[in-house]
């Protein structure tokens, strides 16, 4: 005997009702958590190191944590941005961690001790979406709300911003080495 009405499916282990037309569990009556201890918010960007010693996570509660892989703890956490981490990319020897945020900074971290190296501004940039690494260390690429590629390059302990690249026709939300 064969029934028209629709299987529903049973609770996993936690009871979380189950999405019968994706098979997924979800929660309905409770509110997201955060998905790394640590951060109070949704962790908008993760990176890991080219090592793979290092996890960085950044959230809309404007923090990054540097998450160590072997001992699962965290190793800093940094709050000096004014808006949502938007995106992270660790530099291609590992010691530097790039954050771009929703305030229209990039932010350079020394992940051996913590500390800031450089405060990358360019002039009206709106929110920075991406930022990517050179494959040599020496440039780091960024896109934002303002309609630019801007390229920052090192020199001696300072970093400038080399070229502006415009002509997008909207913002740009990533940009990559080759």
């Amino acid at each position: 005997v064969q029934s028209s009405k629709p299987a529903v499916p049973p609770p996993n282990d936690d009871n979380t009702p189950m999405n019968p037309e994706t098979g997924a569990h979800r929660r309905e009556d409770k509110p997201w958590e955060p998905a790394a201890n640590g951060h109070t918010g949704t962790v908008t960007s993760l990176a890991v190191s080219p090592d793979s010693h290092w996890v960085a996570s950044g959230s809309d509660d404007t923090t990054i944590i540097l998450w160590d892989i072997e001992d699962r703890g965290i190793r800093y956490k940094w709050g000096q941005h004014g808006d949502t981490v938007w995106f992270l990319a660790f530099s291609p020897d590992n010691t530097t961690l790039a954050s771009a945020g929703g305030e229209g900074r990039i932010m350079l971290w020394n992940v051996q001790n913590g500390e800031l190296k450089a405060t990358l501004e360019g002039r009206d940039t709106g929110i920075v979406h991406t930022v990517a690494w050179a494959p040599d260390g020496e440039r780091l690429a960024s896109g934002s709300d303002d309609m630019t590629v801007r390229i920052w390059r090192a020199e001696s302990d300072a970093w400038m911003e080399e070229h502006v690249l415009d002509g997008h026709i909207a913002m740009v939300t990533f940009a990559r080495f080759s």
